[in-house]
């Protein structure tokens, strides 16, 4: 493991944890894993990323550090903790004892997760992915034309989307995110992708 490394967002969840300890035993009581979990959550919520967000503001544009919510994940937890996700793992699946705990945990990332990409606070295409909530599609080898629905096909622009933000997503040099009528019909939010200014 690297003496130093890469920046992880505000601060690299690093601090105070000691050295890499692959230890499929680091916690012997549910009470251990709880608190360090609470932990890691106070330590997530404390410290959410930064992105840098461009304004117009009397016809000027300026950069903004906005602060947006930081996702849960068993593999920041494991970062955390000083270990790696395959030794959570195996703690989960093999210390019957911490089983309830390990359930719970699960619970409150999942909650996180969905009720934050819900709000439009994450990324409701990379959480609905996460949690197995993504739509699959299914090809199948025929000599028949395909039948796509024109309703799944990503072609159009947010509603949502504004004419201020849309100049934004252009100055940066991007394309806006296109979304199907599906996704709009379903109340899919409007994303703003990051933009960054060479």
């Amino acid at each position: 493991m690297p003496e130093t490394l890469p920046a992880l967002g505000v601060k690299s969840g690093l601090q105070g944890m000691g050295t890499f300890a692959h230890n499929p035993r680091m916690f012997e009581t549910p009470e251990e894993l709880m608190a360090k979990f609470l932990e890691y959550y106070t330590w997530n919520e404390e410290n959410p990323l930064i992105e840098h967000k461009p304004f117009v503001s009397k016809g000027d544009a300026i950069m903004a550090r906005v602060p947006k919510m930081r996702a849960l994940s068993w593999s920041r937890f494991a970062v955390f903790l000083g270990t790696d996700s395959f030794c959570l793992y195996r703690m989960r699946k093999n210390m019957e004892n911490l089983k309830e705990a390990f359930d719970y945990i699960a619970d409150v990332m999942y909650a996180q997760k969905f009720e934050g990409a819900a709000a439009g606070l994450l990324n409701a295409h990379v959480i609905s992915r996460d949690l197995g909530l993504a739509e699959t599609i299914r090809l199948e080898d025929t000599n028949s034309p395909s039948k796509i629905d024109p309703n799944t096909v990503a072609d159009k622009m947010h509603p949502d989307c504004t004419d201020e933000q849309l100049a934004c997503i252009y100055a940066a040099g991007l394309e806006p995110p296109r979304y199907s009528q599906a996704q709009i019909d379903a109340g899919f939010p409007f994303i703003m992708p990051s933009l960054t200014y060479g």
